[in-house]
């Protein structure tokens, strides 16, 4: 029994994985985080900032002219052949354009619209078990 359970834990970490998404215009005021960490756009300097929450009914966030600007990738099974579990991650940046609607209440009349350009950096990592 005891091994049964150590199986169960064990194995659910061989297999952990990670995904994030985060963009933010050049001076950072506009920040936007997704994915395995809490998701939230930060609007306006640190000090006077408003963290909305994507897909909120007050707070939708839409992203358009999406431009490929490189990626990375990691694999420590190619690297390291004697391991019988490795680490892979992809990282793709891309510029894009942030379109963020927060709505004012009921009647809409005080929504606000919010258009910026920003640089995305998606990450998706996890370990895995190496194929030799």
């Amino acid at each position: 029994m005891k091994l049964f359970l150590f199986l169960i834990c064990f194995s659910s970490f061989i297999y952990a994985s990670d995904y994030s998404v985060s963009c933010s215009n050049s001076k950072g005021t506009i920040v936007y985080n997704a994915g395995h960490v809490p998701n939230t756009v930060k609007v306006g300097p640190d000090i006077y900032s408003v963290t909305l929450m994507p897909g909120a009914d007050y707070a939708q966030v839409t992203f358009t002219e999406e431009v490929a600007l490189g990626d990375e990738t990691k694999n420590s099974c190619d690297s390291n052949k004697s391991n019988d579990i490795g680490f892979y991650s992809n990282t793709v940046y891309e510029a894009r354009i942030m379109k963020i609607t927060v709505s004012g209440g009921v009647t809409r009349a005080e929504d606000k619209n919010i258009e910026a350009r920003v640089i995305c950096e998606t990450t998706v990592s996890n370990i895995m078990p190496c194929d030799h």
